[in-house]
């Protein structure tokens, strides 16, 4: 039976909730051998997010922004050690995240049930079910997925109410300074430029590595640009792992040709 028509009978008979805790249970199980084997490794974590984290020290203080079920929050937290620290933005999945990390004794680690975005309150963020499947990893906002929102698309939608806050807010509440942060993590299913406007003078003053997502809805992505106009270089790790640029919207299209999304690790031009 194919895989996905496996997921789509387990979901019916099982219900949401206990097919939820059956996902959590299977990530954790790959992770567990992620963390243990460098072959499988690359496999389950990409060499993008492998490749960042081999960068990471012990010490470091990272952002990890949009952790999901915590498979970059765990490697990340082995990379900076007891010493340092990762914060795990996740307003969708904070709770299993939360038991996976305290599983993995991994107390160099803090769970945030916050979707950082450009204004504080409360909305509502939405896990896209197609075919009878829910896409547990692209939890987002409502607007992520316009053409998904349209009839006949194939999509449905479960929505859970999520609290909203401006990463400079937040910080500032944390007393953490941008300077005092050493790398971040974005995985936000598209929606880095809310986050951007919630985090302007973070990522003015931030001078630390950024590995983030950036969907192919609009080329070039918006956030993209946004990163580029403040002096952000930009590469890309391709399929035979090499480092290309990506800083013009020339060489983004050349990379990012045939794919729907990817990884891009940007860091700030030496002045």
């Amino acid at each position: 039976m194919p895989l996905r028509s496996l997921k789509r009978v387990l979901f019916r008979l099982s219900g949401p909730g206990l097919y939820r805790l059956l996902h959590a249970a299977w990530f954790y199980l790959r992770l567990m051998r992620a963390l243990r084997s460098g072959r499988y490794a690359r496999e389950f974590f990409g060499g993008d997010v492998l490749a960042f984290a081999e960068a990471l020290r012990p010490g470091f203080l990272v952002l990890d922004i949009g952790a999901f079920l915590g498979g970059s929050t765990a490697l990340f937290a082995r990379a900076v050690g007891r010493s340092g620290r990762v914060i795990a933005f996740e307003p969708v999945h904070h709770g299993m995240l939360g038991r996976m990390l305290r599983a993995l004794r991994l107390k160099q680690t803090r769970v945030e049930p916050l979707a950082l975005a450009g204004e504080n309150g409360d909305t509502e963020l939405v896990i896209p079910i197609r075919g009878g499947v829910p896409l547990y990893s692209q939890a987002g906002f409502a607007e992520s997925y316009p053409a998904a929102q349209e009839p006949g698309s194939g999509y449905t939608f479960q929505r859970l109410p999520t609290r909203l806050m401006r990463l400079d807010d937040y910080l500032a509440g944390a007393s953490l300074s941008p300077e005092s942060v050493s790398a971040v993590k974005i995985d936000v299913e598209g929606s880095e430029m809310a986050l951007f406007a919630g985090g302007e003078d973070f990522f003015t003053r931030f001078r630390g590595p950024v590995l983030c997502e950036f969907w192919f809805t609009v080329m070039p992505p918006p956030g993209w640009a946004w990163m580029r106009e403040r002096g952000y270089s930009c590469r890309y790790l391709d399929r035979k792992g090499r480092w290309v640029a990506a800083d013009t919207p020339e060489e983004l299209a050349a990379v990012c040709r045939g794919e729907t999304y990817g990884n891009f690790f940007l860091e700030r031009k030496a002045a």
